[in-house]
């Protein structure tokens, strides 16, 4: 039997991760969008001069424009670059307010946080979650799988599914909100068997977001 239940057309669910070695050096990015009737789709590209925090955001970007191309309004993204996470749910809103500056100097990687925010305003909601790397998230895997193979020999098949339920931990609501008017860190809902964040500590069903 199939793992994966998602019965609304409107939601995906991306995993994202981005390879560079040596750092800078060559690299490549990788997602794994799931979206419903249990339809997985992948890409991943390769670059020849970048550095691994790019290649993380380049990820998520690439990840972006195919949920918003085909369609969807909501989007669950699980990703373990702590960097991207938390720039894109928590410190991009001062960076604008700043005109994308830090200081007085400019806000490294500027050109990638202004799409990824772009995108990320495209969409009704989007949930923001943190996972360890290399651990138990199985698709976030199959991403850092990808990108190491499209950086070091070409892109490969993955045809197999795996659940959704991961040591992943609630970080960020992207609503329009937290750049039209008072920024707040959501809380996650107190539900039972949600509290999982990091290994050891349990588990999160991304099905029920």
């Amino acid at each position: 039997m199939n793992p994966l239940h998602i019965k609304y057309k409107d939601i995906g669910y991306l995993f994202t991760d981005g390879a560079c070695e040596p750092n800078p050096g060559p690299g490549a990015a990788a997602y794994v969008l799931i979206t419903e009737i249990c339809k997985i789709h992948l890409e991943s590209k390769a670059f020849n001069k970048t550095t691994n925090n790019r290649m993380e955001m380049t990820s998520m970007i690439l990840g972006f424009e195919r949920a918003k191309n085909l369609g969807l309004k909501k989007l669950v993204v699980v990703s373990d670059s702590a960097y991207v996470i938390d720039g894109l749910g928590l410190w991009s809103k001062k960076w604008i307010s700043f005109g994308w500056k830090r200081k007085t100097v400019d806000v490294m990687n500027t050109d990638l946080w202004k799409k990824l925010v772009a995108l990320a305003l495209m969409f009704e909601e989007v949930k923001l979650f943190w996972t360890k790397g290399h651990a138990d998230c199985y698709y976030n895997n199959w991403a850092d799988e990808m990108a190491n193979a499209q950086q070091d020999f070409g892109p490969i098949e993955r045809t197999h599914s795996g659940p959704l339920v991961v040591p992943a931990k609630f970080k960020y609501d992207i609503i329009h909100a937290h750049y039209d008017g008072k920024y707040a860190k959501p809380k996650p809902p107190k539900k039972k068997g949600y509290h999982a964040a990091r290994p050891g500590m349990g588990q999160t069903s991304l099905l029920a977001m």
